[in-house]
């Protein structure tokens, strides 16, 4: 071997620095794009939603033909409930469940739940009441889960609700007294009769825990009668059970999945020029929509630590009642928009041109852990 060939161990060594330098740089470069991916997600998991996000068309079930109205009778139908008997939150508070779901309304600052373990059941699911000088019908259709609270004033008249005993893929067929008028719940028009064309107008309402509600409202009062059922519990509630708070307004529609609520908690859109709030409590596990209009102004909103700020003032806004709790908007409020509670794809059905909103870039991690 001629002498000025290096030793073979000189060559080994040089080969294992480059193989130990390459690795260094693959390490040193998968660290960077990881940290940088950690970094997005978490950016996007801490701010509100784009304010205007790209929504996809509703999927999960092919769009009915709304033209052919062909209810199917299931049960006998119910006599209209009216006059139902109201009681006090301390009174109610002694037969209800704290973590029990309540559709809850406002109306002329008058509160009031109605339990939907009281309120489901194919005898009852619609309850005719008056709140704040406002005729109403609470409605819910346990198949769809689908909570919806109504103006009871059509034209120049008061109608009365009840349960028709059919219902029309899968949802809800009310029937009206006196006119016998048959009325979709999910598209709250009137399908067959005289009033056939009309639209009932859909009021604020939220799906929310009995003790959540009275807390937030402690001059409440609530519905109290015999439970139908013992399973709307809040225990039972999960981000992944495939729920949506859903909004009409001047003929659009849009819905937002409970799921992507849970991990923005406030989901800042337009609908109809309107600009609009749609806040989560991870808590009580309810869905609000607001106008984000307010003194003139529209509103900006962020999350910070789980709180719903407004960003010009840094003031609180309690995701329920939209209400700001601190800062200077404290005392101020925004106005709700009404809003409906379902199924996706029972929605869909529906309302085949609505639209589900997507998150723009979802964060890669599972939703966050919401508590008991």
């Amino acid at each position: 071997m001629s002498s000025d060939s290096p030793p073979k161990t000189d060559v080994a060594q040089v080969a294992y620095n480059v193989i130990h330098l390459v690795l260094l740089a693959v390490t040193l470069v998968v660290v960077v794009v990881v940290g940088l991916v950690i970094w997005r997600s978490r950016q996007e998991w801490a701010e509100v939603a784009e304010s205007e996000p790209t929504a996809a068309v509703v999927d999960g079930a092919t769009p009915m033909d709304q033209s052919h109205f062909s209810p199917v009778q299931v049960v006998a139908a119910a006599p209209p409930i009216t006059q139902v008997p109201v009681v006090s939150a301390e009174v109610a508070s002694r037969a209800l469940y704290e973590d029990e779901q309540v559709v809850a309304v406002v109306i002329g600052g008058q509160a009031r739940a109605y339990p939907l373990n009281i309120l489901t059941g194919p005898d009852r699911e619609v309850f005719n009441d008056e709140l704040g000088g406002e005729p109403i019908a609470v409605t819910w259709c346990h198949l769809c889960n689908s909570a919806v609270t109504f103006s009871r004033r059509v034209d120049q008249a008061v109608i009365t609700l009840a349960v028709s005993g059919m219902l029309w893929e899968g949802n809800l067929v009310m029937v009206d007294h006196p006119t016998g008028s048959l009325w979709s719940q999910l598209q709250g028009r009137a399908m067959r009769g005289p009033l056939a064309g009309k639209s009932l107008t859909i009021l604020p309402s939220v799906v929310t825990t009995w003790g959540d509600w009275k807390k937030r409202y402690p001059t409440t009062t609530a519905v109290l009668m015999s439970r139908t059922a013992d399973v709307y519990r809040r225990s039972g509630a999960d981000p992944h059970m495939g729920l949506c708070l859903a909004i009409e307004r001047n003929g659009d529609a849009i819905a937002f999945d409970f799921a992507d609520l849970a991990r923005h908690l406030a989901i800042q859109h337009t609908i109809a020029d309107t600009p609009i709030l749609v806040s989560f409590d991870r808590q009580s596990f309810t869905a609000a929509a607001f106008d984000r209009r307010l003194d003139g102004r529209i509103l900006s909103f962020e999350v910070q630590d789980d709180h719903i700020i407004e960003s010009a003032t840094a003031s609180r806004l309690d995701p329920v009642s939209g209400s700001f709790v601190d800062g200077p908007l404290q005392g101020k409020s925004l106005s709700a928009i009404p809003s409906m509670i379902a199924d996706p794809a029972t929605w869909s059905l529906f309302h085949p041109d609505g639209l589900l909103w997507r998150a723009p870039h979802n964060p890669p991690h599972d939703l966050p852990a919401v508590p008991r």
